[in-house]
């Protein structure tokens, strides 16, 4: 007994050892896994950003870790582009990657930034950008001549450029023939393509003595995920330890796949002027194909191609696509439906609607074909659906679902270093369980979390931002993976700043300006585009800092690019200032000991094919040369430009250059917000010279965008240090007040950096602008509120403003809400906002008659467009469903039993309530019941009959509510096996009348001819049921009707 009793407790001891061992082990690497996971941030493209077909891309990213980053890759749907790596330096605190990608097919692509730290961990960073059809450039191609000499004229600049002065004067009407002055913009006619003519293939820039061995693709690793795991997770550390954990990521179960939807071939049973389909997968309602543009109010086509064949392969097979994450056990609904426009463009033709429920055996990439039948045609689709290994971001984008219930109270636990929220689903509700929640740094994915977390670990350097930096977290709940499905709106923010970069304890900054570029030799790239080479877009960057320029051709009519000319030298300040973010000039920090990365990228903006390198390098500025000013020049290795440069340090007392001309102020505007307290414009100056303002007077003048004056006046005695920045509040604010824009210094009074260069003017800075819009209203009668969806589709960012809206109703009444309800709004470019507003019963009561929302109601906001801040909702309408038919085919083996279900819901912002459902009698057919060759069995009426059966049921609804109609069917074959026939449905909306026609009560009880409309059905193949391939295409089919009751 004494032995067994010792042989347990030393088996009890080894155990606990291991435990202790295993417990250690893990934390030692959880430990690492956090600190010293890279802090990864896209700076460009923005998350969600809009870019057309063909237009190249410069991605800036950077990746910082304190225990250095060794590698940085950018990843564009799965596919390696580029990568950096320390080969020869070893690891860097803060490395940059700047590198082109250009999309080739239209839809949603992700970009993925990967770093490697030192230590071997990796973080990562995520964003979608949509790519939509290219607008036709259609104006005349123009070149911009910066004048920096006083001696030159009209006519030597058309010599130059090989035109004449009569040119120059029609493109340049506000300039005088004479008396051009340094800083002149001149307008010339570039060469293009002949009117008419076909293009030419543009001729690829061929590298020249550069020997850098690129950065190649891991050979040992996996592309990584868009939905990283959280650092610290299971999967990660197992990556640490060297294994590949063999179970998938909790929050998602073993029950999701990425599947691939494509349709290869259309036909329809005659020619039509034009064809376009309705096209929903799994839970996204349809969408209307093709929409190479994405706005889904433009009416496109599908190409004929003669023979009733459309190209419908075009818009969505390989590439094109829809990409969808999906459960593996579940069936995918496809429902489709096609019309056709003939009657000379006015006449919409049904031609059927199918509703497809595919098997998970049926993911198999086998092309099926189904055909569809509606009251005016047919059509005949191909299709298949396959399992892909992973979701290459294309197709169908995630997209902002304001019936989700939204994380709240984000907040960053500095004791824990973690980011903590709450998230409370209402359990009444019949909310759709999500897939776990997506952590944002700045609007970039950083990684997800599981369902039931509430906190996710940070890095505990991530608490503390470079000076001036600020960083911002937010959390979104979501369902299936990314860019697919859907997404809660964001939690509120929650921050973390940086220090003051004017405190010592801050790292030291210098002053970095980009002076000239220079070229030499440059290939060329084909007749039909610009100069020697472009149009050219790129950047330059000291650090995480840059600045950026695009010369290609935006919209139509004047058309102003910038393309390069051999060996010329060009002043960056002024192409920087027309063409793109402003001033030539950055202000960096940089830790002590550390070296300052810098380099430009240039690119060809190829008309006709993929962009082309025209030159580009990086380099180092080292530690021990950033405290004294220099003044250098760096060529690219490929030998066609050189960039010159200056690196300064900033500081109390300037360092120059012995010799060199005494430093000087550079004050620039960098923001201008509102004091929401007060309403009063709040200018943001930062004086980026190496020389103080000095005690002097600083004039500022007020614009509107357009140029009109709006007023000035006078900061007295201003003094500014170099490098400081400050807040000034104006005196003079518009109305609204971010609707301006400001000139520092328009007499020019005192002399500054800038004013040295021949080809720099003084200019004013306009803020960018957003552009509200309502995208949607919803009722949620549960919890009487109104749901406001509003989008922000403008150039600029939406930051911390308070909003006001105003129901006005058709009864005269108005309901004003305060701005504070909407308090410390932000929201960027391309996203979307839930505003919700409680409505108590008085209201709704006079909302019923029919309302309309008004955005920003006292114009507090500036924004590009006001024109579009109303939205209105039709009144209450009494509507009648009808239930006239249903038939349901025989199909083998003896005696088949079937059924039919119909549901109508009311579908609101918190949900669908049911009103109307309807079960059919059991309806038998076998041999010897079956009517005709083709073994069409109806529904049988109270009499037993074969007729049609009517059930109708009265309703109310709103203009803020949609109208869904589901069916279902199934068949029980005696001796077999049941047979599920499929889940069609169908969405009306409001602005369509619910689907409905308008009808007296009895009239619409009675009559029901399809041409008097409102009449509508199901017509349903049920291929993946399991049933036979012979008997499987015989679709069973149902008529309803919705009238609007008079």
């Amino acid at each position: 007994m004494k032995k067994r009793r010792a042989i347990l407790l030393a088996v009890l001891g080894l155990v606990v050892i291991c435990v202790v061992v295993l417990l250690a082990v893990y934390l030692l690497l959880r430990s690492r896994a956090l600190e010293e996971r890279p802090l990864v941030l896209i700076h460009s493209p923005i998350h969600l950003e809009e870019t057309e077909l063909g237009d190249g891309l410069l991605v800036h990213a950077t990746a910082r870790s304190e225990s250095g980053v060794a590698r940085i890759e950018l990843w564009a749907d799965g596919e390696f582009v580029a990568a950096r790596e320390q080969l020869e330096r070893g690891p860097v605190s803060l490395m940059v990657l700047t590198a082109g990608y250009q999309p080739l097919t239209r839809g949603s692509h992700t970009l993925v930034v990967r770093a490697t730290s030192a230590g071997g961990v990796d973080g990562q960073a995520t964003v979608a950008i949509q790519v939509i059809e290219a607008v036709a450039k259609t104006g005349d191609m123009v070149g911009t001549h910066f004048v920096t000499n006083p001696d030159e004229t009209l006519e030597s600049i058309a010599e130059e450029y090989g035109t004449t002065e009569e040119e120059l004067e029609e493109l340049n009407p506000e300039l005088a023939a004479e008396g051009l002055e340094p800083g002149d913009g001149v307008h010339y006619p570039e060469e293009g393509p002949p009117s008419g003519a076909e293009p030419e293939p543009d001729e690829p820039v061929e590298p020249s003595g550069d020997d850098r061995e690129p950065a190649r693709p891991p050979e040992d690793e996996e592309p990584p995920s868009a939905d990283d795991d959280a650092p610290g997770s299971i999967t990660e550390l197992s990556d640490l330890m060297g294994f590949v954990w063999p179970f998938p990521a909790p929050f998602l179960g073993d029950n999701t796949v990425t599947l691939q939807a494509e349709a290869l071939a259309l036909e329809t049973n005659a020619d039509y002027e034009s064809v376009h389909c309705y096209i929903g997968i799994g839970e996204v309602e349809p969408l209307w194909y093709p929409d190479a543009d994405y706005d889904q109010a433009t009416d496109e086509s599908f190409e004929s191609l003669g023979d009733g064949q459309w190209d419908i392969a075009a818009h969505l097979s390989e590439t094109g696509a829809p990409v969808i994450t999906w459960p593996s056990d579940e069936w995918l609904p496809i429902n489709i439906t096609c019309v056709a426009i003939g009657g000379g463009g006015s006449e919409p033709l049904d031609l059927g609607r199918l509703e497809i429920t595919v098997r998970p055996e049926a993911w198999d990439g086998v092309t099926r074909r189904a055909v569809g039948a509606g009251e005016d045609g047919t059509f005949t689709l191909d299709y298949r659906v396959a399992e892909t290994e992973s979701a290459p971001g294309r197709g169908i984008p995630c997209w902002d679902d304001p019936t989700m219930t939204i994380p709240t109270n984000a907040r960053l636990d500095t004791r824990r270093y973690s980011l903590r929220w709450d998230y409370h689903a209402d359990e009444d509700e019949d909310e759709e369980p999500i897939h776990g929640f997506r952590i944002y740094l700045n609007n970039v994915l950083q990684w997800t979390e599981g369902p039931d977390a509430r906190e996710s670990g940070l890095p505990p350097e991530w608490f503390n931002p470079p000076c001036g930096d600020e960083y911002r977290f937010t959390v979104r709940a979501f369902r299936y993976g990314f860019p697919d499905g859907p997404e809660s709106y964001p939690s509120n923010m929650a921050r973390v700043s940086g220090g003051d970069p004017d405190d010592d304890a801050c790292m030291r900054r210098v002053i970095v300006t980009f002076t000239t570029l220079e070229t030499f030799g440059l290939p060329g790239d084909g007749r039909t585009d610009p100069g020697d080479i472009g149009p050219v877009y790129g950047n330059f960057y000291a650090g995480d800092q840059e600045v950026t320029f695009d010369g290609r051709c935006e919209g139509s009519g004047f058309c102003d690019v910038f393309a390069l000319h051999e060996d010329r030298e060009y002043d960056i300040s002024a192409i920087t200032s027309y063409y793109g973010s402003g001033s030539a000039r950055v202000i960096v920090a940089v830790p002590f000991g550390e070296d300052l990365e810098m380099g430009f990228d240039i690119r060809d903006g190829d008309t006709h094919n993929a962009d082309d390198d025209v030159c580009g390098d990086f380099w180092y500025v080292f530690d021990s040369d950033l405290d004294r000013a220099q003044s250098t020049s760096m060529r690219s290795n490929d030998l066609h430009c050189r960039l010159r440069y200056t690196v300064e340090p900033l500081g109390d007392t300037p360092v120059v250059e012995p010799g060199a001309l005494p430093p000087l102020p550079l004050l620039a505007v960098t923001n201008l917000t509102v004091d929401e307290a007060t309403g009063d414009l709040m200018i943001h100056i930062r004086n980026n010279g190496a020389a103080g303002w000095p005690a002097h007077d600083l004039d500022i003048a007020l614009f509107t965008p357009s140029g009109t004056g709006i007023g000035a006046y006078t900061e007295r005695d201003f003094f500014m240090e170099a490098g400081d920045s400050r807040v000034l509040r104006s005196e003079v604010t518009p109305d609204p007040p971010l609707d301006a824009c400001i000139l520092l210094d328009p007499g020019n009074e005192i002399p500054e950096e800038d004013d040295r260069s021949p080809g720099w003017t003084r200019g004013r800075y306009c803020r960018d602008l957003p552009d509200l819009e309502i995208t949607d209203i919803g009722y949620d009668p549960n919890r009487d509120r109104l749901l406001v969806t509003i989008r922000n589709t403008g150039e600029g960012t939406l930051e911390h403003r308070n909003i006001g809206m105003r129901i006005n109703t058709a009864t005269g009444a108005e309901f004003l809400a305060p701005r504070e309800w909407w308090s410390d709004v932000n929201l960027e470019r391309w996203h979307s906002a839930a505003l919700e507003w409680i409505v108590a019963e008085d209201p709704r009561e006079e909302m019923l008659e029919g309302y309309q929302v008004v955005l920003d109601p006292g114009n507090d906001i500036a924004e590009e467009d006001d024109s579009n801040n109303t939205y209105d909702v039709r009144g209450q309408e009494e509507m009648q469903i009808m239930w006239r038919s249903g038939t349901v085919p025989y199909y083998y083996g003896g005696t088949n039993r079937s059924r039919m279900y119909f549901d109508a819901y009311v579908i609101g912002a918190g949900g669908s309530r049911n009103v109307a459902y309807w079960t059919s009698p059991e309806m038998r057919s076998d041999d010897d019941t079956v009517g005709g060759s083709d073994g069409w069995y109806d529904l049988p009426d109270s009499e037993g009959e074969y007729d049609y059966q009517v059930w109708y049921f009265d309703l109310e609804i709103m203009g803020d509510e949609k109208l869904e109609i589901r069916m279902s069917a199934f068949v029980e074959i005696v001796g077999r096996r049941d047979a599920h026939l499929g889940l069609p449905r169908e969405v009306f909306e409001p602005d369509e009348d619910w689907g409905a026609r308008l009808f007296g009560y009895q009239a619409c009880n009675v009559e029901g001819h399809p041409e008097d409309g409102g009449v509508h059905g199901f017509w349903v193949q049920p291929l993946d049921s399991g049933l036979p391939a012979g008997v499987h295409g015989r679709a069973w089919r149902s008529t309803f009707t919705i009238c609007m009751l008079e």
